[in-house]
């Protein structure tokens, strides 16, 4: 992606579709407040929408992921498998 060619075809046209990105992103963020779903990702990048404020610093355009839910749902569910497990062999013996 960090070709000549991919400026022309993807950055280029991204900032010349700029008022069409900001009116997507209103559109988008008025509907995720309106249900209450939480967007942090969107909300930290809806910011640089701004043409006002500098661009995300090359090499720094990661967003800190929140691995907590997914941790939550991974001992959930081995919990459950081990509870099956340990019946299942009751009922076996």
């Amino acid at each position: 992606m960090n070709t000549g060619w991919a400026e022309l075809a993807m950055a280029c046209h991204a900032n010349v579709a700029r008022d069409e990105m900001q009116q997507l992103a209103d559109k988008f963020r008025a509907l995720a407040h309106a249900t209450d779903v939480s967007t942090p990702a969107t909300d930290a990048l809806y910011a640089y929408l701004d043409p006002s404020r500098p661009s995300i610093a090359y090499g720094s355009a990661q967003l800190p992921l929140n691995w907590r839910g997914v941790w939550i749902a991974l001992a959930s569910g081995l919990s459950v498998l081990a509870i099956l497990r340990g019946l299942n062999r009751r009922r076996l013996s």
